[in-house]
């Protein structure tokens, strides 16, 4: 189902998450766009302007403008955000967001991770919420924090490779980095945007997601391969996060 315009005049379209390693063919959107560089980088040719594209830089591309990019040798990672509406280029505007390239800091992967798991279902509180979540990537993007290095990046890399086994936890990955679990919470969510709990929520649901869409297995099954304690932890969880339960997800897909 589509999206319905909510009563601000704008919507979170969509978002997602790209390595590119080849030049992408130019397009024209009708929706306005950001691009959030996370590693790697590239050019964008805009207006028959070129600019170098890397780490911590956004680009804005206004309703009506064509993406034109290139990925250098070595690839190109970054995060997208797109939102249409009437009142899409006012949004931008009032928050002071200029077409074109800008230095906004660490890449929140974490929030765009959240975004997309909100943007699986169509229902209106999951398009309040991702909007709400939009909101929080748009306000970084422009109020940078500046800093360029982090001790949390190891840690993000931690729950990226274990989300998976039920018995990481906070406490856990705590107890690993040698942190207090309320500094490590206050850290993780300063620099990424969104709590080290809901992240690596989000990572299971985006698995089990991917594996009610994509195979035969049982509810129960996937919530182990996920991490899930249960399948009732894992109904749950689907449920608050997407507005349905995990036999929804799989027959609508169908």
């Amino acid at each position: 189902m589509a999206p319905r315009y909510l009563a601000t005049g704008f919507f979170v379209r969509g978002s997602g998450h790209f390595i590119i390693t080849q030049k992408e063919l130019v397009k024209q959107a009708q929706h306005g766009e950001i691009f959030w560089c996370a590693r790697g980088s590239g050019t964008v040719f805009y207006q028959e302007k070129k600019y170098p594209f890397s780490p911590g830089n956004i680009f804005y591309f206004p309703p009506g403008s064509y993406h034109d990019f290139t990925p250098s040798e070595s690839g190109c990672d970054y995060y997208w955000l797109s939102i249409e509406g009437e009142n899409t280029g006012v949004l931008f505007a009032s928050l002071g967001i200029e077409p074109g390239i800008s230095e906004s800091g660490t890449c929140p992967e974490a929030l765009f991770e959240q975004l997309s798991v909100c943007l699986r279902n169509s229902i209106r509180e999951s398009q309040l919420k991702a909007l709400s979540i939009a909101f929080e990537i748009l306000t970084l993007a422009v109020s940078p924090s500046g800093e360029k290095t982090s001790a949390m990046e190891p840690i993000k890399e931690y729950i990226d490779q274990h989300f998976c086994d039920p018995e990481t936890d906070i406490n856990g990955i705590a107890r690993h980095f040698s942190m207090h679990r309320v500094q490590l919470s206050r850290k993780f969510r300063s620099r990424y945007g969104v709590a080290p709990g809901e992240y690596l929520t989000s990572l299971r649901i985006q698995k089990g997601i991917a594996l009610l869409t994509s195979t035969e297995l049982a509810v129960k099954e996937i919530a182990e391969q996920c991490g899930f304690s249960s399948a009732d932890y894992f109904t749950k969880s689907i449920r608050k996060a997407i507005g349905i339960p995990p036999g929804a997800v799989r027959n609508g897909h169908k």
